[in-house]
């Protein structure tokens, strides 16, 4: 068991922010998701067997599709759905195909895969024939599929169709307790498997149903939960969660620990290393998720643990500043509409009329500020315009466009009321107008709109206010 705690202590580095405790008799049960980037070709297959097999214990691994080997390079999902739109042209599809296909026999023969072990083109012959009676989720799915088959077939693990463990109903909807369960049940006696990510079965249709794309990060999670994994290990292509985007921000630095909260406050706000629902399965559980490099193993990555973790220092954090620009105000106004107790449901569902999603509504007197995506108003600006009249009566409506958004992130906001202060005298040095403010409601975020010309700017004034104020 000494040894078991020492591995421990490697794995986490940042132990001060976060205990992990294992008990005598439980049998660690590590789980490893790894991203398209970091098996895009057979070279990081063998890098992505090194990892894995320096694990004691029980191991399961969740691969992706593979992704590009290079900058103008087409990931594999990318070429599946390509694939799918063309099924009514055999000839175009066939060649698409066959694209495909030579990615995979790539692979296979790097690793020296054979044909009987795994019949590539002979499952790719077959895949040609289903395509017209196939759903876009089963095509989308095959890449996850192969890698996890070859990759199977490289370790020596067992496979395990995800088909059988992750569940959904009939609206799409992942049903967690099920699959939890099936998961658990499956897994019992098996000590190492390969279970692809991204796709599941829908329990009414029979039909594959996949995640939103990025997805394998929450069945990496499903599977840590459903296995009890002492860690979580997603393996992607950058170091960590870093506190501004390194594109913008060049010296910015990397997060060592996050909370469950923060992480999703930063996915949603574009941070982009994880999917935004991947700690769902793991919110009221003690696994932790570790964010590492497949190609950078001195770095220690970031850790995100669950929402009670205690952090050593006293001084209040800032977990990162993250943004997206895109975005619209739709500001609908009208005498004293802060009067009325139905306005803003009846503004909000003229945008669900619509299929507008709504991202923020500040709302004042005589003004109701919707933020949504630009792209989401594509040729519904009038659409959306008169369904507000007719809901809402005598109003006006303006769009204004050239919105992005940016947040400070913190467990601390809503106790220290410095973070808003700093914000704001940062943005006024710069001569950056403010178009709008708002808090969520879980009070993790402080969330400025700016004009997207300043987007960079208000990052980077921001990020050196915060420098300088000791938050980050």
């Amino acid at each position: 068991m000494a040894d078991i705690k020492e591995r421990l202590i490697s794995i986490f580095p940042v132990c001060h922010v976060y205990e992990v405790v294992v008990s005598d008799n439980i049998n660690c049960t590590y789980v490893a998701k790894f991203g398209g980037t970091s098996l895009s070709d057979a070279v990081h297959f063998k890098r992505v067997k090194q990892i894995v097999t320096e694990y004691e214990g029980r191991c399961f691994v969740v691969p992706s599709a593979p992704g590009k080997r290079f900058a103008s390079d087409t990931k594999v999902t990318d070429l599946l759905y390509t694939l799918y739109s063309q099924k009514e042209d055999f000839d175009a599809a066939k060649e698409t195909a066959s694209i495909i296909e030579n990615r995979f026999l790539e692979i296979a023969n790097g690793l020296k895969i054979t044909k009987e072990q795994f019949d590539i083109s002979g499952y790719f012959e077959k895949l040609l024939q289903e395509l017209p009676n196939s759903n876009e989720d089963y095509i989308a799915s095959r890449g996850e599929y192969l890698c996890g088959r070859l990759l199977s077939i490289y370790l020596g693990y067992e496979f395990i169709d995800p088909a059988d463990l992750i569940l959904f109903d009939e609206y799409k909807e992942l049903i967690m307790k099920k699959t939890l369960r099936a998961i658990a049940r499956h897994t019992k006696s098996i000590d190492r498997a390969v279970i692809p990510g991204f796709y599941g079965k829908n329990i009414v249709t029979g039909e594959t149903t996949t995640f939103s794309r990025g997805g394998s990060d929450i069945t990496g999670a499903l599977v840590a939960r459903g296995v009890n994994a002492v860690v979580y290990d997603n393996w992607t292509d950058v170091s960590g969660f870093f506190t501004a985007d390194p594109r913008i921000v060049k010296e910015a630095a990397r997060v060592p620990a996050l909370n469950f909260s923060e992480l999703r406050e930063l996915s949603c706000m574009g941070a982009s290393v994880l999917h935004s629902s991947t700690v769902l399965p793991l919110m009221d559980s003690n696994i932790p998720i570790r964010v590492r490099n497949t190609f950078d193993l001195r770095s220690k990555g970031t850790l995100i643990a669950p929402n009670d973790y205690k952090s050593a220092s006293s001084k209040p954090k800032v977990a990162g500043i993250a943004g997206k620009k895109g975005f619209t105000s739709v500001i609908i106004s009208k005498l004293s509409l802060g009067e009325s107790r139905s306005f803003v449901r009846l503004a909000l569902h003229a945008f669900e009329a619509c299929s507008i999603p709504v991202e923020h509504i500040p709302l004042s007197m005589d003004n109701l500020s919707v933020v949504t995506f630009t792209a989401a108003l594509k040729n519904k600006k009038k659409m959306l315009h008169d369904e507000l009249q007719r809901v809402l009566g005598d109003i006006s409506v303006d769009f204004c466009d050239g919105l992005s958004l940016v947040a400070a992130v913190s467990s601390s906001l809503s106790t220290n009321a410095v973070f808003a202060r700093v914000m704001f005298d940062a943005l006024a040095k710069a001569d950056i107008s403010i178009r709008l403010t708002d808090q969520g409601s879980g009070a993790n975020s402080l969330v400025i709109g700016v004009d997207e010309h300043r987007f960079d700017d208000a990052i980077r004034a921001i990020y050196e206010a915060f420098i300088e104020h000791d938050f980050i």
